[in-house]
């Protein structure tokens, strides 16, 4: 599953616990990220790719306003473009995602050997890597012959990617203890 989001204004959105990575990209804009249990949230900006890998509540926000529940945002009918939006007026914050499901055994694995949170910093080869395989991911069309083969692929890419950045000793990542070293700006 692939989602495109697009948001407008002051927000403050809240995601419960989840059993699969999720894979994003900013395409626009900038907010906070704040895993439940970590006590300063990560800035993330245009740019910036990351994943989420442990399955704790998060929320992302760009002000100190009231939250809302991500299941009630997501669930929303997306007839024009597949789109979810929230917010009035042009969107100043624009993502691209998608989830990847394992098996339980392998699910546990990744919790127990990744960080939560693993960031592709703005500016680098490898966040431009990652979120062009991304966006061929998210513009695979559903239903289409061959997608599932496809982006079986591109999620295969994205993990390499994945684990050739952490093999490479970056320190932008957090785990769920607390932050694994310097998070990028």
């Amino acid at each position: 599953m692939s989602i495109r989001s697009e948001s407008s204004g002051p927000y403050a959105v809240g995601f419960q616990a989840y059993e699969h990575a999720k894979f994003v990209a900013v395409l626009r804009g900038r907010f906070h990220l704040q895993i439940q249990g970590e006590t300063t949230p990560i800035p993330v900006r245009r740019g910036d790719a990351y994943v989420l890998t442990n399955g704790s509540p998060y929320r992302i926000f760009n002000a100190d306003v009231p939250e809302t529940d991500a299941g009630i945002l997501f669930s929303a009918d997306r007839r024009l473009n597949g789109i979810v939006r929230w917010g009035n007026g042009a969107a100043d914050t624009i993502t691209i995602g998608s989830r990847v499901v394992f098996n339980p055994g392998v699910a546990a694995v990744l919790r127990a050997g990744l960080p939560s949170f693993i960031r592709f910093p703005s500016g680098t080869a490898k966040a431009v890597r990652f979120s062009a395989i991304l966006k061929l991911l998210c513009s695979e069309p559903g239903g289409a012959p061959g997608t599932d083969v496809v982006a079986d692929k591109y999620i295969g890419i994205l993990l390499v990617q994945v684990l050739r950045h952490l093999l490479a000793g970056h320190r932008d990542c957090k785990t769920s203890g607390g932050p694994a070293g310097e998070s990028a700006p």
